[in-house]
């Protein structure tokens, strides 16, 4: 559908910022999110990089999702 291609667009195509977050807090975020999975990933410590990476997958997915919300028509 239409809204679940957007969606996977946004994830592919540029930041996927929320109603919470602006472009400058979510790019910071997102940048201390891939920083330590990469020191994880230097460290040859997969286990902290994996959760290194849940983590940054799940607030990616709420914050894409916040876009969404019933009150809130997708897309902002």
């Amino acid at each position: 559908n239409g809204r679940l291609r957007s969606m996977a667009a946004e994830l592919w195509s540029g930041l996927s910022v929320g109603i919470d977050t602006s472009a400058v807090e979510f790019t910071q975020l997102s940048l201390q999110d891939h920083t330590a999975i990469l020191e994880a990933l230097q460290a040859g410590d997969a286990e902290q990089a994996g959760q290194r990476m849940y983590v940054h997958v799940i607030r990616s997915t709420e914050e894409m999702l916040a876009l969404c919300r019933p009150s809130v028509p997708c897309g902002g």
